[in-house]
């Protein structure tokens, strides 16, 4: 009977526990919160002196924090410093820089305060000085790293001179190895002479004159500035004012606002006094050439040209150019200057003179 009690109490018991867990389970799959059995505190011990605080640890557990992503802003180029005008230059300039090609030119404000203007490449960065009634352009631009094609091309031209700054892009910043190898693409009579020999823009250079003695001579100077190599190319005229233009573009040229005087050879200036003489000679074949004078004369001979100094200083020359009829007798001379303005005279030299006067009734 006893045992009959213990079995009914001890399978109610496991029939109660059936139905609380099913009932739990019931309430979860229906979303009804059961509210979880009372935490147990837990006391820690400790022992006597010793002090406790409750609250969290003094040191808790600390997950790392991302690291910052901070984004470096760009370090700005420094500000190129302009090169016109230059640093000794007086008086007010009004500079306009040209966006389509990278020039700078520069004009004295007023225009009467200077006859000269102020030209610089922002690309290429040079800048030189030239007349200020001249006209300037970019003529070339391709941009090409050769040595055989221009890079670009500046054409300067107006009254008393013409010339060309033409920049390449070479292999070789070497001058001398650049021009041998240049010369080996163009040829002996663009390029006569390798050899160092003058200095431009306080760089070494190479200055000559190509066929002096020809109706259209060259003046060449090439020089290198370890980057760009340059060549200043003058078309040489019978003019007053030209030598003096031509020695003031090449004191002038520089890579700075700084200018320094250049250095050419006396050479080099006899050859351009030999393209004077050419020059001269079409100076009185022109003169010549007036009403019925070509009757007499058949041929034009070049005498002395001479180096001379003008009334502001500035270097000059003169020949006398002689002109003879078929059968050798003098005919007439003129005097062909580029001095104080330039002329051209006829001498009393020559049957010319008697002919002349004599009709003339002198």
């Amino acid at each position: 009977m006893r045992k009959t009690k213990q079995f009914y109490l001890l399978g109610k018991a496991l029939l109660s526990l059936c139905v609380i867990a099913l009932i739990g389970t019931a309430c979860t799959s229906a979303g009804v919160a059961v509210a979880p059995p009372p935490a147990t505190t837990l006391t820690p011990s400790f022992t006597s002196g010793e002090k406790f605080s409750e609250g969290p640890s003094p040191t808790p557990f600390l997950y790392p924090q991302p690291s910052p992503t901070f984004t470096l802003a760009p370090t700005p180029s420094p500000a190129l410093s302009p090169l016109c005008p230059g640093v000794p230059e007086q008086g007010n300039w009004k500079c306009q820089e040209n966006g389509l090609d990278d020039t700078r030119p520069c004009l004295p404000a007023p225009p009467a305060e200077s006859q000269w203007a102020c030209y610089e490449d922002l690309t290429y960065r040079f800048a030189m000085e030239y007349p200020v009634d001249w006209k300037v352009r970019v003529t070339i631009d391709t941009g090409a790293q050769s040595d055989l094609v221009i890079a670009r091309r500046h054409s300067f031209w107006g009254p008393h001179g013409a010339l060309d700054v033409d920049i390449w892009h070479p292999a070789d910043p070497d001058l001398s190895r650049w021009l041998v190898r240049h010369r080996e693409l163009t040829g002996p009579d663009i390029v006569p002479t390798t050899e160092l020999n003058a200095k431009v823009g306080a760089y070494p250079a190479v200055a000559f004159v190509d066929n002096p003695e020809t109706p259209s001579p060259m003046f060449s100077v090439f020089l290198s500035n370890g980057v760009y190599t340059y060549r200043l190319w003058f078309t040489l005229y019978t003019d007053p004012e030209e030598i003096p233009i031509i020695r003031r573009v090449l004191d002038t040229f520089r890579f700075s606002a700084h200018s320094t005087p250049a250095e050419v050879p006396e050479e080099v200036w006899r050859d351009i006094q030999r393209a004077f003489a050419a020059s001269a000679w079409k100076e009185a074949r022109y003169f010549f050439s007036g009403s019925a004078e070509p009757l007499f004369w058949t041929a034009i001979q070049v005498h002395d040209v001479r180096e001379k100094t003008d009334a502001d200083g500035q270097r000059c020359y003169e020949a006398d150019v002689r002109a003879h009829t078929l059968f050798g007798l003098p005919w007439s001379s003129v005097l062909v200057t580029s001095c104080n303005g330039g002329s051209t005279i006829r001498q009393k030299w020559g049957l010319a003179s008697l002919i002349i006067g004599a009709l003339s009734g002198e």
